[in-house]
């Protein structure tokens, strides 16, 4: 039982859902019902897409967001390094569409990762996926640099933040 205020957010496994293109929205729809109980409770739901969903799959997954964004808050980790290696040093044009969507992007701390990481908000709340390594050092350093980001990001109008940490 959670106290009040506290949120709690639900992951969408793109693999583990079994979607492959094929009735996603059918089977998304249905599993989003199922919390309609505790709608009040929860924060945004977190699309995790494998590391092999790539820019290819653009279509797929901007179908899915139109879609899906209409029933919940959606944040969105995108973990192929193709979304962020841009030719132009520019963010890929899903950034914008996230952004006009008013859906959250997944800035995932992870050690050995730096090819993911970024600092994109799309919209007033932060959603961060921050990977431990069994408390190494360096993830106390990482912590309190997240700390000084948050406070400046805060004073410049961050309304929510969805911290999620996850040690290995």
């Amino acid at each position: 039982r959670a106290r009040a205020g506290v949120v709690h957010g639900l992951g969408i496994w793109w693999r583990k859902m079994g979607l492959d293109g094929k009735n996603v929205n059918e089977l998304t729809d249905k599993f989003i019902q199922h919390f309609e109980p505790i709608r009040h409770k929860l924060g945004p739901f977190l699309l995790q897409l494998p590391e092999e969903f790539s820019p290819k799959q653009l279509d797929d997954l901007l179908l899915f967001l139109e879609h899906t964004s209409k029933q919940v808050p959606l944040a969105i980790e995108l973990r192929n390094s193709a979304w962020f290696n841009t030719t132009k040093g520019q963010p890929h044009p899903v950034f914008e569409k996230i952004r006009e969507l008013g859906l959250s992007m997944v800035i995932c701390d992870t050690p050995g990762r730096r090819d993911v990481i970024h600092q994109c908000l799309t919209n007033t709340a932060a959603f961060i996926r921050f990977n431990g390594s069994d408390l190494h050092p360096s993830c106390f350093k990482r912590l309190d640099d997240w700390a000084h980001r948050i406070k400046e990001w805060k004073a410049l109008g961050l309304e929510q933040l969805y911290f999620f940490i996850h040690n290995e």
